[in-house]
């Protein structure tokens, strides 16, 4: 059975860094991609028909950052048992705490190589 990621994020090149990263642990996952947080919510949140079985959100983003994404998405019981993985460019230990707070399942920071990004996911996929 297919799984489906939501991955947001506003820079195009994370974004295709991820899906291919996860793609790499697991190639059955279909990867849905937005550039902006109240678009994927759009979208995710008035979608009844189906649930993604992973959500990865950029924190820093413009119009509505990451953090208050989580916690919308949180908010709604559909997503109650959706792991999300919140990510960034910079992860301060205490930054991650407060998102693991907001419902994140968990936090990292965008690692420089594919293979760092491989090893990640392969927690969180598995």
């Amino acid at each position: 059975m297919s799984k489906t990621a939501i991955l947001i994020d506003d820079d195009r090149d994370d974004l295709e860094f991820l899906e291919a990263a996860i793609r790499q642990v697991d190639h059955s996952v279909k990867c849905i991609s937005y550039l902006f947080c109240d678009d994927a919510l759009r979208k995710i949140v008035n979608d009844a028909s189906s649930v993604p079985n992973y959500i990865f959100i950029d924190i820093n983003m413009p119009r509505l950052n990451g953090n208050q994404c989580l916690k919308e998405l949180r908010s709604d019981p559909k997503f109650k048992n959706v792991p999300i993985t919140m990510l960034s460019t910079s992860m301060p230990a205490p930054v991650a705490e407060a998102l693991k707070e907001n419902g994140a399942s968990f936090t990292f920071e965008k690692p420089k190589n594919f293979e760092d990004y491989e090893q990640i996911l392969k927690l969180i996929l598995n």
